[in-house]
């Protein structure tokens, strides 16, 4: 979606109220610049002995380029280029200050900590003015509180600025508080797409019984040992009765045994 690689079948289009445009036939900078995409990195790809509001002026440096023209009209000090830097300058201030970063403005991004430096990147990235912004692990290190703010911080970008968001994540926490949509991905696969209610829908059921009464026996049924003797067994439709372990347990069932079930010679790891 951002350029690093071209897919070999498909097509990726971004939809706003402004543009509709295929973004896979984009050169890189131009995904930025025209389909307006904007991202952050799993692991943090900050400058980190440049301040944090220098970092933020990175960002704008295609509108104080002007195509080359700024840049020259910056040599002379003319006041075109000194009206656009302040303007820059006051974005990234305001950026700062949505993140909850402007009295660290001035110091080295490399001294802040690792939940600031999350905000900075994505402080960054809005400095582009982006349509969509492409978040790829933002909670990852974040501990409870930071990722309870980050949420808050991704639902005012999609009130009040009404931006975009992909958020490629594993801390459920966030994906179900803050995503209107989910889509669950194995190996490139869909396995599921709704909304977080109905992704997140399950439900634990206890089955109670005395010593005796069956209740591990027929846990023991649904891998086929031992094998039913009358009724059916099925799993979203399907039978189970007819099938080996190693089939119930490749449709997603799993089974944690009465016995202790590891391998002792083994490690933990293993």
């Amino acid at each position: 979606m951002t350029g690093l690689y071209k897919p070999t079948a498909g097509t990726v289009t971004i939809t706003a109220a402004d543009v509709r445009m295929r973004v896979d036939t984009l050169a890189g900078d131009h995904i930025v610049t025209k389909a307006g995409i904007a991202r952050t990195f799993q692991n943090i790809r900050l400058f980190r002995r440049m301040t944090a509001l220098e970092n933020l002026l990175i960002a704008r440096h295609t509108a104080l380029s002007g195509h080359g023209l700024l840049q020259v009209a910056g040599l002379f000090g003319l006041r075109v280029y000194r009206r656009k830097e302040g303007e820059a300058v006051e974005k990234a201030m305001g950026w700062l200050r949505q993140t909850k970063l402007a009295e660290r403005a001035d110091d080295l991004a490399g001294d802040l900590s690792y939940g600031q430096q999350r905000r900075l990147e994505i402080a960054r990235a809005m400095c582009l003015d982006p349509r969509f912004l492409c978040l790829d692990e933002a909670a990852a290190g974040l501990n409870p509180k930071e990722s309870a703010e980050l949420g808050e911080d991704l639902r005012k970008l999609k009130q009040e600025n009404g931006i975009g968001v992909l958020l490629i994540e594993h801390d459920m926490s966030v994906v179900m508080n803050v995503s209107d949509r989910v889509v669950v991905l194995e190996y490139g696969r869909k396995l599921a797409e709704g909304t977080p209610a109905e992704i997140g829908k399950g439900e634990i059921v206890a089955l109670l019984g005395a010593n005796g009464a069956g209740k591990s026996t027929l846990l023991r049924t649904v891998f086929g040992k031992p094998a039913l003797l009358y009724g059916s067994i099925s799993f979203n439709g399907q039978p189970l009765m007819t099938r080996q372990a190693h089939e119930v347990a490749a449709l997603g069932i799993a089974h944690s045994p009465e016995g202790r079930r590891i391998m002792p010679k083994m490690t933990v790891l293993n």
